[in-house]
């Protein structure tokens, strides 16, 4: 997976990692930068992704148009529970309850 940059006849290599499904993640396999639908897998290969060097956190952020906060999240349901932890209804279960009071009418 090497190229030559012929202006200055040097070998440059795409980086590679490993996937959350253990197969192969480069950047031609990311999901796409309009992606809209986030499923696991989808917030799990970016995650590695970044582990991984394939792309940088700041370009991940920007790409995808999630925070640093969203993304720090991401990472954290991920290391903690697995792929399943970053299940939305996952999150909605293990955040903590806000009783909030109730407006008079």
């Amino acid at each position: 997976m090497s190229t030559r940059n012929k202006s200055t006849n040097l070998s440059t290599k795409a980086v590679v990692t490993v996937g959350p499904h253990g197969s192969t993640l480069s950047a031609a396999n990311l999901p796409p930068p309009n992606t809209r639908r986030w499923v696991p897998s989808r917030k799990a290969t970016v995650i590695h992704a970044v582990r991984g060097n394939v792309i940088s956190k700041q370009k991940a952020m920007e790409m995808y148009n999630i925070s640093a906060k969203e993304f720090a999240e991401w990472e954290a349901w991920y290391d903690k529970y697995g792929m399943a932890g970053l299940r939305v209804t996952h999150i909605q279960d293990h955040r903590p309850a806000h009783n909030y009071p109730l407006k008079d009418l």
